[in-house]
């Protein structure tokens, strides 16, 4: 195919659409009919801003649309073709000369697969769930084709639609996706634990929604039929209910092995043949419960810490959500324990992402106590085609240097970050022992130590090394009591007298 200035192009716009096989059908039917057009695949969460751009390019000639955008698209186009101004959605966007027109083919292709199916024929009833940009396709091409014989659409809140059409299940590939699967009822159960006793092994801690350290979990119901769950230690031993462990599987819809790979299978099951799924969770009340996946947790100072937790303290923010966080631990050449790597999506100026950036550090520290030691704006978070983040994409990046320039132009000068010393001694001391100590942290005289977004291992530091310099004037515990810099070196004078 031979590309130039006069190649026109289109593609499919949706969130996600790594899977799409589109750009390969049209591309193999672009090249049989010898036509100078390609077709890509757009990755597109602003829609509107992703029309505005298109619009202004004099090659693009047009777009198959699909989830999440079929309805959102709408208002942005220049017109809507009759059939699909009525169904209130599309799947296709053509370019005339700049001037957009939306259409909707799912209306033909859904009334004919429910022809061939043998389904909505002459004088049936038909009932339709959701209300979604292809079931306003399907409702509009049955009611317009008159010939069954009535149509309900189910109006449902969204309390209705959760328990209706999405069930706490959990499954995986290996294990033909089912495993365990709730009850139908009126509400989905959870169970609400301290996010400092999820150790594996451990019995974990119920707590009141409202503590301080709660992470709530959904119960997943039990094992379907002819399917076992065992939770084990890290050494494959059988764990009684109530402690974290992880999930193993066993069962007539479990696979037993990889295909021509011995190696793989031995690293995948357990000796007397359990398949160790790489999840943590733990039964109670006899229901599973799912707390992470093994490869995430990250481990500092001993403590497991849950991605998901972390992110979910960091979305508590007004200008983030989880659609735009994720977190994930990184060791450095030579070092014990992980450090904690918080990757927020950001398009916009730099200058507007640097007080976010001490927002992130401050709610982490507040909520679990501990540090995160960068923050990095990313353009875009990695998915699979099921929507799963990739944190193993994000930290390769990280530590290949992708992310080095805008880190480094995010980097306070080091006189900046100093500011003007103290008239006070002995608070520019503290100061600096707190600059030596925690390197990547600005923490100022009036500061609360307990919301600056530093561990207690590094206050305990700060405190270790004040005390290498005024012995036995200060302690751990005068932290709470004098929480900042200034209060801390009028302790110590009073102290001295």
């Amino acid at each position: 195919m031979d590309i130039n200035a006069r190649t026109q192009f289109c593609g499919v716009i949706g969130n996600p659409v790594e899977h799409s096989l589109s750009p390969a059908i049209h591309n193999a039917a672009f090249q049989k009919l010898g036509l100078n057009f390609v077709y890509l695949a757009w990755q597109v969460e602003m829609i509107g801003d992703a029309i505005k751009g298109l619009r202004a390019l004099g090659n693009f000639r047009g777009a198959s649309v699909t989830i999440p955008h079929k309805v959102t698209a709408v208002p942005f186009l220049d017109d809507v073709e009759s059939t699909a101004r009525h169904i209130g959605a599309i799947n296709t966007i053509v370019s005339d000369k700049g001037r957009l027109t939306g259409y909707n083919t799912d209306a033909t292709g859904a009334l004919r697969a429910l022809h061939d199916g043998g389904a909505a024929g002459k004088g049936q009833r038909v009932v339709m769930l959701g209300s979604g940009g292809a079931a306003r396709a399907i409702a509009f091409a049955l009611a317009a084709e008159g010939a069954i014989e009535r149509l309900d659409l189910l109006g449902i809140d969204d309390r209705e639609r959760k328990t209706l059409t999405m069930l706490p299940v959990y499954g995986l590939a290996e294990a033909t996706v089912g495993v365990s699967f709730s009850p139908l009822g009126p509400d989905y159960e959870r169970v609400v634990m301290d996010r400092h006793s999820l150790q594996i092994g451990a019995p974990y801690s119920a707590v009141d929604p409202q503590h301080e350290d709660a992470v709530s979990f959904l119960k997943v119901g039990k094992a379907i039929r002819d399917v076992e769950i065992r939770i084990a230690d890290d050494d494959d031993t059988p764990l009684e209910d109530g402690r974290i462990g992880n999930i193993l599987l066993r069962g007539g819809s479990v696979t037993e092995r990889i295909y021509g790979d011995p190696e793989a299978t031995a690293e995948l099951f357990t000796e007397d043949g359990w398949l160790r799924t790489g999840d943590c969770g733990v039964f109670v009340d006899g229901d599973l419960v799912i707390t992470g996946r093994q490869k995430d947790i990250i481990i500092i100072n001993g403590q497991n810490y849950y991605p998901h937790d972390i992110e979910e303290i960091v979305a508590q923010l007004d200008e983030l959500d989880l659609n735009k966080v994720v977190v994930a631990g990184a060791t450095p050449k030579g070092g014990q324990t992980e450090e904690l790597i918080a990757f927020i999506l950001h398009r916009q100026d730099i200058d507007d992402f640097r007080p976010l950036i001490d927002k992130v550090r401050n709610i982490v520290g507040e909520h679990a106590g501990i540090e995160v030691h960068t923050v990095v704006p990313v353009p875009r978070i990695p998915k699979t085609t099921s929507g799963k983040v990739q944190r193993a994409k994000l930290l390769a990046a990280y530590a290949d240097g992708e992310f080095d320039a805008v880190l480094s132009e995010l980097a306070p000068a080091e006189d900046a970050a100093a500011g003007p010393a103290d008239e006070n001694p002995l608070v520019a001391e503290l100061v600096e022992i707190c600059r030596e100590v925690a390197k990547d942290r600005k923490i100022g005289a009036d500061d609360n130590l307990f919301e600056v977004g530093v561990s207690s291992l590094t206050l305990t530091e700060v405190v270790l090394a004040v005390d290498e310099r005024y012995p036995g004037k200060l302690d751990i515990s005068d932290l709470f009591d004098y929480p900042t810099l200034r209060e801390i070196a009028a302790f110590i004078e009073r102290k001295s007298e």
